[in-house]
C-alpha cells in the first residue's frame, strides 16, 4: 500500500541510506539550517540530535527519488518551530565576552563590530518573519536551494 503512494520502505540492508550515513553526510547542513531557522547556537547541538532522532523514527517515510536535503530541511523546520514555541518563555540573554584591550586582533575592531551588528540585524529581521516565510527565505537566499 505504501509503495503505491510513493513511500519507500527502507530496510536496514537496503543500502547506505541509514541514520549514521545521513548524519555523516548532512550534519553540517542540519546544524546550519537549524541556526538559520532561529535556534540559538548554544542549543543547536541538542536540536540537531532531536532532528536525527526524528530521522531514525521516520526513515521509512523517505520518498525515493526526492532530495535528502529537502526531506531533512522539512524535519529541521518542524523541530525549529517546536523549539521557537518553547523559547518564547525564556528570558535569558547571552552576553558576549569583552575583548581584551591589550591584544590586537588581526581584523580591525570596527570591522568586527560592523559584522556583529550586521549579523544581529539579519537575525532580528529573520525573527520578525513567520516560520514559513523564514524557511523559504533561508532556503532560497542563504542555502541557494
Amino acid at each position: 500500500m505504501n509503495e503505491a503512494l510513493g513511500v519507500l520502505k527502507v530496510e536496514a540492508s537496503a543500502g547506505p541510506l541509514d541514520v549514521a550515513s545521513l548524519h555523516e553526510a548532512h550534519a553540517d547542513f542540519v546544524w546550519r539550517s537549524l541556526c538559520r531557522l532561529g535556534v540559538r547556537e548554544a542549543d543547536a547541538d541538542d536540536m540537531m540530535q532531536e532532528v536525527f532522532v526524528v530521522v531514525h523514527r521516520r526513515l521509512s517515510t523517505y520518498v525515493a527519488g526526492g532530495k535528502v536535503t529537502t526531506w531533512l530541511f522539512g524535519i529541521c523546520l518542524r523541530v525549529a518551530a517546536a523549539y521557537r514555541r518553547r523559547a518564547c518563555n525564556r528570558r535569558e540573554q547571552l552576553v558576549g565576552e569583552a575583548p581584551d584591550p591589550w591584544v590586537s586582533p588581526d581584523p580591525p575592531p570596527d570591522s568586527i563590530a560592523e559584522a556583529r551588528e550586521a549579523q544581529q540585524r539579519l537575525k532580528s529581521l529573520l525573527d520578525e518573519l513567520d516560520l514559513e516565510k523564514r524557511a523559504i527565505f533561508v532556503m532560497f537566499e542563504i542555502d541557494e536551494m
